[in-house]
Parts: structure tokens; C-alpha cells; sequence
């Protein structure tokens, strides 16, 4: 599933690319994935505009321009955006592509395909896909107050939001004393975006064993665990995130056609039975811990 670095590349790039294009249609192809009445669904999109793209976690905000409403899209297990224009160069006009989310094919191939499940195009011909080989993903139209309802509903403080302070984070840790911190930093209402993938990564940055109990953690313990989610997150959407698979391109690929991938730099994730990389004796251990395979060093996390 992609996680906050992944999403907030998405955003980026979507931002820079479809924000204030007029939207000529929507071709709706699996209903699962619409949460919203299809006929106002599609009466809301067609003819407006994304004035802004906003994240919150994992979830996707696309500020509509007009009436006022919100498309919030949840991309899930298996959800992708894949961007199509025309580029024109010297040599004459041909098709660019951008796309993040779930692994990305190296080679995406004609589209639509029978993963494409809805169609964005738009005024000057462009068009955004949205492809989801299990359908989880999800899009739902709703207006400010069933926007901020679901927000506070589901979504803790973004681990990126400027007031995501180490003050909050104590405040946060307080009510979850009985808790184990791989639980803590997993559960999206307590800091929304923080998948399994990077949650192993700050808890061996910080040097804490995933299944210690929050009541455990002294001050000093606290104090690194904050810093090591800022650092680990900065670090992941400087690269793009991370994907996986060897027939996979496995990366990002923004507006200029630059490729980053953060997998270079995981320590612990995917990498059980190997040697520690931050101590002499270390090898990387896997277990379950809170219901989802969690990699660790005893040798270098306590």
C-alpha cells in the first residue's frame, strides 16, 4: 500500500500537472470504486476544475473549484493514477507519462487496460487514469463539513503537518500508555500516514524494539522516536518513496522525467536473514508485531 511518502509524491506531481484544467468528462468503468450517487458524482466533476490537491495521511483531497465539494481518494492496496498529454518537442509531438501509486509496470502499455477503472479527461486532451487491480481504492464526492467529519473520524494529526510538534507526539503517547509503539505509530488516529514500511524503518532509526510497550519509553527514547519520524519521512519523499518487485520498474517518475526510489536506503525492511548494516553482529530478524511482519535488529534496537 502506498504510504505518506508515496502519496504526497502523487500529490506533487499530480498538482503541477492537472490543477485547474477543465474537466471534460468521466468515464466511470467499475462503480465499485465510486462511494458517491453516480449520476451526482459525475454531474459535480464534469465541467470543474481541481483547484488544489491536499493530503491528509494516506488520503487524497482534490479541492473542486466549483459548489464547493471535495473528491477524496483513498488509493488502497492496489490503486494508481497514471497521467497521459501530449509533449511536444522538435522532432514533433509524442505521449508522456506520470504515474505513482501500487507498482508501476516499466512498461505501462496501452491504456485504458482491464485494471483502468475511471477516466479523468480533460479539456486540452490529457487524461488521468485511475488503474486498481483489486479494487479497494475508493473516490467519494463530499462538501466541507463530511470533509472535515471523515478527517476527524479517521485521520490523526499528517506525521508531516507543521504542528505535528514532539509536544502533540507526547500528548498523543499519553493516551496509549498500554500500547506497543509499532501499534501506535500504524494506527492512523493517532498520526495518519505511517505504514508498515516505514514504521519499521523509524523504530530502528531510533533504535526501539517494536513490541515495547509505550509506558516503557523514557523521555530521551520519546524524543528520538519524533525526530526519527520526521527524518525517516523527509528522507523517503526526497527519493519518491519506495516500491518493490523485479519485474517492476519500482519508482516515481516526476514531470521532468526524473526517477528516485527509496529502497536503496532501507535498512531493515525486506531485508530478514541479512547482516545488520548498523552494527558488527546484527542480523535482521522478522516477526509478527501488531498483526503485520515487522523487521528488527535486537543487536542494535532495545
Amino acid at each position: 500500500m502506498p504510504e505518506l511518502p508515496e502519496v504526497e509524491t502523487i500529490r506533487r506531481d499530480l498538482e503541477g500537472k492537472i490543477v485547474r484544467k477543465k474537466i471534460a468528462s468521466v468515464d466511470v468503468r467499475a462503480k465499485k470504486i465510486v462511494k458517491t450517487n453516480l449520476k451526482e458524482f459525475l454531474g459535480v466533476l464534469k465541467g470543474n476544475q481541481f483547484s488544489k490537491i491536499d493530503r491528509r495521511g494516506k488520503l487524497l483531497i482534490f479541492r473542486l473549484k466549483r459548489d464547493d465539494k471535495f473528491l477524496l481518494v483513498h488509493l488502497k492496496m492496489t490503486g494508481q493514477f497514471i497521467y497521459r498529454y501530449d509533449h511536444k518537442t522538435t522532432s514533433g509531438e509524442h505521449s508522456r507519462t506520470i504515474a505513482g501509486g501500487h507498482n508501476l509496470p516499466k512498461n505501462i502499455g496501452e491504456l485504458p487496460n482491464k485494471f483502468t477503472h475511471l477516466i479523468f479527461s480533460f479539456a486540452d486532451k490529457s487524461k488521468l487514469f485511475y488503474n486498481d487491480m483489486r479494487k479497494f481504492g475508493f473516490m467519494k464526492i463530499v462538501d466541507e463539513e463530511e470533509k472535515e467529519k471523515v478527517l476527524s473520524d479517521s485521520y490523526g494529526i499528517d506525521a508531516m503537518d507543521e504542528k505535528f510538534t514532539l509536544a502533540v507526539f507526547k500528548k498523543i503517547l499519553e493516551k496509549k500508555k498500554g500500547a506497543i509503539v509499532k501499534a501506535v505509530l500504524l494506527d492512523q488516529v493517532s498520526v495518519a500516514g505511517i505504514g508498515n514500511i516505514y514504521a519499521d524503518e523509524i523504530l530502528y532509526d531510533s533504535r526501539i524494539m517494536p513490541n515495547r510497550k509505550i509506558v516503557t519509553l523514557k523521555s530521551d527514547e520519546i524524543k528520538k522516536l519524533y525526530q526519527s519520524i520526521k527524518k525517516v519521512l523527509k528522507h523517503a519523499i526526497r527519493h519518491k518513496g519506495t516500491t518493490f518487485g523485479t519485474q517492476l520498474e519500482g519508482h516515481y517518475v516526476d514531470s521532468e522525467g526524473r526517477k528516485g526510489n527509496y529502497l536503496d536506503f532501507l535498512k531493515v525492511y525486506q531485508r530478514e536473514g541479512e547482516k545488520c548494516i548498523g552494527c558488527p553482529s546484527g542480523v535482521i530478524q522478522k516477526k509478527n508485531v501488531a498483526g503485520r511482519g515487522t523487521r528488527f535488529c535486537t543487536a542494535c534496537q532495545k
